[in-house]
């Protein structure tokens, strides 16, 4: 390619999602090339899913105006052509790279979902109702890792995952990051990694069946990270609520399947991916019942971790932080092992 050909060239065959508005917010990036040293306006993209309308984004480099129109999938972005000094190969490439990053829809995104209780959307770190705000190095951001932000903006994702979501008590640390920071480091999936954050504290499996508005939410939040992306797990950890009845125990099995059936129904793949969590405590007595319903569970597509001998906190109810990042490792492991990326990383708490 010549350099007189621009970035036009490298941009043709390049797909955008026109399911997603731009909201850029620009800072600066210092590059060096062949001696000279040159400022650039990076633009770091917030994606709101739910709006369809196709907007021009514009893109200012170097006092030049840039822009571009999301069209449908089939047909390729067009870009205006650049200064002429951007026909130095290196600088090219640089500034073609940025411009596919800000404008290529995350179409292909790998999607999980973080349903359950208290220990989904996490308590590391959390006594009373003050967190330590101690973030293990599995639990920090990256820009390789999102999370979909209550009002449904793709945002990076930052402990805690759910301080917006499960609003009713103080969040810490769960295990949806360094599950995350796993399934990257394997592999497994292509950045940016989304996460969804659908959790709440002490909640009985009964007030997530269809029809309630545990259900709805968890629907409608994963419909709309899907027009992102694929939806490739269900990861779940709900259960102590349902130890304090011995009737709710037993129930536990059958409305577990109900609500994985009416999830792949509603989100349409029946071969829908879902990852529980067997429980480590309980609020109640009838702890074994609900973990022996939560192992049982005979669905395709369906495995079991088991957090039995995790470290608890001083409630002995909730993981301690360090346990989480194990806990979000050994889901990580599950996944991997399931989708043929077996990990066999050592990492970090």
């Amino acid at each position: 390619m010549s350099p007189d050909q621009g970035p036009e060239a490298l941009l043709e065959g390049s797909k955008c999602n026109s399911g997603y508005q731009t909201v850029s917010k620009f800072d600066n990036l210092i590059v060096e090339s062949s001696g000279s040293t040159r400022r650039v306006q990076r633009a770091q993209d917030r994606r709101n899913p739910t709006s369809l309308s196709q907007k021009i984004v514009h893109r200012t480099i170097h006092d030049q105006e840039v822009q571009y129109q999301p069209i449908s999938a089939s047909k390729t972005i067009r870009e205006t052509k650049l200064p002429q000094y951007f026909g130095q190969p290196d600088m090219l490439t640089l500034v073609t790279l940025l411009l596919l990053s800000a404008a290529t829809a995350a179409q292909n995104n790998t999607i999980f979902l973080l349903a359950g209780q208290s220990n989904m959307s996490g308590r590391g770190g959390v006594a009373g109702n003050r967190w330590d705000h101690f973030i293990p190095p599995a639990c920090q951001p990256s820009p390789d890792i999102l999370r979909l932000s209550a009002g449904l903006r793709w945002e990076e994702a930052r402990e805690p995952l759910h301080a917006d979501i499960d609003t009713r008590r103080v969040c810490g640390v769960g295990p949806g990051m360094p599950f995350a920071h796993a399934v990257l480091a394997a592999g497994a999936a292509a950045p940016p990694l989304g996460l969804v954050p659908c959790a709440a504290g002490g909640t009985a499996i009964r007030e997530w069946a269809r029809g309630t508005r545990l259900y709805f939410n968890l629907v409608r939040r994963a419909r709309a990270a899907a027009e992102g992306g694929k939806v490739a797990a269900v990861l779940w950890y709900q259960g102590e609520s349902d130890t304090v009845s011995k009737r709710d125990a037993e129930a536990y099995g059958r409305r577990m399947e109900t609500l994985i059936w009416d999830l792949r129904r509603d989100l349409e793949d029946p071969d829908l991916l879902v990852i529980l969590v067997a429980i480590a405590s309980g609020e109640g007595k009838y702890i074994e019942i609900v973990r022996n319903a939560q192992k049982g569970l005979k669905l395709h597509n369906v495995l079991c971790v088991d957090a039995k001998g995790l470290p608890l906190q001083p409630d002995y109810l909730h993981l301690t932080t360090q346990a989480q990042v194990t806990l979000g490792n050994m889901l990580a492991d599950a996944y991997l092992n399931h989708t043929g990326h077996p990990s066999h990383l050592v990492r970090d708490l």
